[in-house]
Parts: structure tokens; sequence; C-alpha cells
């Protein structure tokens, strides 16, 4: 599987799981960030409610919480996506 589809499977995969290992908004984010090592693009944005929505580029998941169980979202959010993560980032942030 291509790694910029991870996100995107592993939710819809815990969505057809039992409850107990449903994926959480603070999963989804470090899902997000993980892909990243493999060149995928990945964003995400809380909100001031502090729901969460992931993003990369097969389509988005949302988050009532940090804590709460994740949706595949039906549409793109219409916020612009706060934090995204590029490879280049993780090598400008590294440390030396």
């Amino acid at each position: 599987m291509k790694p910029e589809k991870l996100l995107l499977a592993l939710v819809a995969t815990a969505m057809l799981s039992t409850a107990a290992s449903a994926t959480t908004g603070r999963e989804a984010v470090g899902m997000c960030i993980d892909s990243t090592a493999s060149g995928a693009r990945c964003g995400w944005a809380v909100s001031k409610d502090g729901s969460i929505d992931v993003c990369n580029k097969n389509g988005c998941v949302t988050c009532p919480s940090a804590t709460a169980n994740c949706t595949v979202a039906k549409k793109p959010p219409k916020r612009q996506l706060k934090y995204s993560v590029t490879p280049a980032d993780r090598l400008l942030n590294s440390p030396r």
C-alpha cells in the first residue's frame, strides 16, 4: 500500500473494527506525522471546541477531541489546516 494512503486506510479499518481499537484524534495526528517519513503530505487543525481535522491527499478524518473516536469526513474542512508536516519540515526542525 502506498504510504500516503496509510492514514485513511488505518482510520477506515479502525472504524470497521470494535470500539476498543478505534482511532482517536491523538492517534490520527500521530499517524499523520509518522506518514511524512515516507514522503507523504499530511495536515491537521484543532478547532476552538477541541475537534480535530486531519487530511492527506486522499481525504480527511474528523475527531470530536483528542481522546474521541474519529470518523471519515464527508467533505474537507472549510478552514485551512494549521499544522502540516512534510519531510523537509522534519529536516529543518531536527536536532543537530
